[in-house]
């Protein structure tokens, strides 16, 4: 698993909501998943894990 983004706001701020489209794709471009996702500010200093199928998954709740 790799970081591609990550979303920075000032010390005395918080992320309000962020409104995200991801489409991952594989190397091979034989499977991709498009997400449409939406946080608010009861996800702060979460990671999420964006999938070629179903939906993303906070980093803590994937299995292996």
């Amino acid at each position: 698993m790799k970081r591609v983004f990550a979303i920075c706001v000032p010390d005395d701020c918080y992320l309000k909501m962020a409104n995200i489209v991801a489409l991952v794709e594989k190397n091979d471009h034989s499977e991709n998943g498009l997400t449409i996702f939406t946080a608010d500010n009861n996800d702060e200093g979460q990671e999420w894990l964006f999938i070629t199928n179903g939906k993303a998954k906070k980093v803590n709740e994937v299995t292996t």
